[in-house]
């Protein structure tokens, strides 16, 4: 028997059995929808605000203890162009995509659709997000763009996963240049747009050198023709073998 920790999406798509989990109250609970809402219901903002932080010790009744929020975070400090794209990723999270099923777009099974707080609060950090002030304006808090089973932070339609199988989803926290780290990344990319001095790829030696086999080529060759001919000439031989001792006797 082998037992691993994967969320309940990958489990649902190759057809893994899933285990139920004891909570806080000594309750075996699998992870289901409603299960991992409950779950997310029962945590509290971490030590930042807006940011929901798993606690396994709330969990009770139907609560899963392991499902998890997954956040992603945007700059305001981007182009308004690119700002503007990330924001119409979140709003499909929390309104399209947000509707369970296998289809292109939809939220597959595993994942729980957002509660309507998670998708209000990703709502409007996309508006946050699209119109922020200022090259570097905005502030560090963020709204979740999925949760219970979807996706990421701002974002993805259907996301996170979450420890054994616990549903995840978010929001990001947006800041200005001040709070990315990436700031200095940013000013590379510009004197560098592909990024080719800064990469750390590894790049292609050319075709693979030819080898010389020589004579060796031709031995799998002759033992295939040998061994039909062998093939061919055994029932010959074998005829003939019987038609002389019909003969002899």
């Amino acid at each position: 028997m082998v037992l691993a920790i994967v969320d309940a999406a990958s489990a649902a798509r190759y057809g893994l059995q899933t285990a139920s989990l004891r909570n806080a109250d000594g309750t075996f609970v699998a992870p289901t929808p409603a299960s991992l809402l409950a779950g997310v219901a029962a945590m509290k903002d971490s030590s930042r605000p807006g940011v929901l932080a798993p606690d396994p010790a709330r969990t009770r009744g139907g609560a899963y203890p392991l499902a998890s929020v997954v956040y992603a975070g945007a700059y305001t400090g981007t182009p308004a162009a690119e700002r503007k794209d990330f924001a119409g990723l979140i709003r499909y999270a929390a309104r399209a995509g947000q509707t369970p099923g296998a289809a292109a777009g939809q939220l597959p099974p595993g994942y729980a659709p957002l509660p309507a707080a998670l998708r209000t609060r990703a709502l409007t950090e996309a508006d946050r997000l699209e119109h922020a002030k200022g090259a570097a304006g905005g502030s560090g808090e963020g709204g979740p763009a999925g949760s219970g089973d979807s996706g990421a932070s701002g974002g993805g339609p259907a996301g996170a996963d979450g420890g054994a199988g616990g549903p995840g989803g978010g929001s990001g926290g947006f800041g200005g240049d001040g709070a990315n780290p990436d700031t200095g990344d940013r000013a590379a990319n510009r004197a560098d747009p592909d990024g080719s001095d800064r990469q750390n790829t590894a790049h292609s030696g050319g075709l693979t050198p030819d080898t010389v086999l020589g004579i060796v080529r031709w031995v799998l060759i002759g033992v295939l023709l040998a061994g039909g001919v062998a093939g061919l000439s055994g029932p010959i031989v074998l005829r003939l073998s019987v038609r002389k001792s019909v003969r002899a006797g």
